[in-house]
């Protein structure tokens, strides 16, 4: 493991092993923080953002644990997410470093309710070793690293499905779109994947679905809640000998979604997508089959 990841994830061990309050120093946290998050973002200096980014996550670590609105002023460190669950029991928090030759390194914590102390559990990004995985459940110390932009729920109480949808950075020449779940046994521990995902024909129930595609396209991936699916760009090799090079893959302007149905992700194919007068997207009649003569 790289020096400075293992760093990195030693101080966040080693932070996290008791619950503290203290006084607000919410604004000095803050822009130290920001400028913090700047660097680790920005520098051209692999060795510099590396260092920023062990600065941050002490510091972040220490503001989390403190009482007030904390959490409330997180929203402001742009690009890391802040995604709260719909339930307000947890919220996620998720950001990316640049490392060496066009890679990257993702990291993340997840914050759950409590009346007493504010537990923080971080995330270890394992992508290294996963690859594009949909059929493995995973945990905290093996996360598909990403960094989450949406978060969807599906049940409620000890039966509450999270359903994240994040962006992957990934390689010099591809990145990556996800369709994660993530649950909470019984002794409160985060899970992350579910064979919720349905593909046709086979009707086989995959854990998690990996997008792959060119580091030069612009993939479509959200949520349309009042018809309950996941809508998405469909995605072709730009040129048809490379079917087996992720890197080729771009959308081709046609739609593919997943519609929450009986308690599991379906897929649909071919989705048609129109707007209705008050600008809301829904799902259109499937038009009837051309047929070629």
């Amino acid at each position: 493991m790289n020096a400075r990841i293992a760093c990195g994830l030693m101080l966040l061990l080693g932070l996290l092993g008791k619950s503290v309050s203290g006084q607000k120093r919410l604004p000095a946290q803050l822009d130290s923080l920001s400028g913090l998050m700047k660097t680790l973002t920005e520098s051209q200096n692999v060795n510099q953002r590396a260092e920023a980014n062990a600065n941050f996550i002490r510091l972040l670590v220490q503001t989390l644990k403190e009482e007030g609105d904390t959490l409330y002023y997180l929203d402001t460190l742009r690009p890391m997410s802040v995604l709260q669950s719909p339930d307000k029991l947890f919220r996620i928090l998720t950001w990316q470093v640049k490392m060496e030759e066009g890679t990257v390194r993702h990291y993340g914590c997840i914050i759950r309710k409590s009346n007493k102390a504010r537990p923080i559990v971080p995330l270890f990004d394992n992508s290294d070793q996963l690859g594009a995985n949909e059929d493995t459940a995973l945990g905290i110390m093996n996360w598909l690293g990403c960094q989450y932009y949406d978060i969807i729920q599906t049940g409620k109480g000890d039966k509450a499905i999270y359903t994240l949808i994040g962006h992957d950075t990934f390689e010099p020449f591809s990145q990556r779109k996800i369709i994660e779940t993530l649950t909470f046994n019984a002794q409160g521990r985060a899970i992350f994947g579910l064979p919720l995902f349905e593909d046709k024909p086979t009707g086989k129930l995959m854990k998690r679905k990996i997008l792959e595609y060119s580091k030069q396209a612009v993939m479509m991936l959200r949520f349309v809640k009042d018809k309950k699916m996941i809508v998405m760009d469909h995605l072709i090799p730009s040129n048809p000998k490379n079917k087996d090079m992720r890197f080729d893959y771009v959308p081709d302007l046609s739609y593919d979604a997943y519609v929450w149905k009986k308690n599991k992700w379906v897929f649909q194919s071919n989705v048609n997508l129109r707007n209705d007068p008050d600008g809301k997207t829904y799902l259109a009649p499937e038009q009837p089959p051309v047929i070629k003569k």
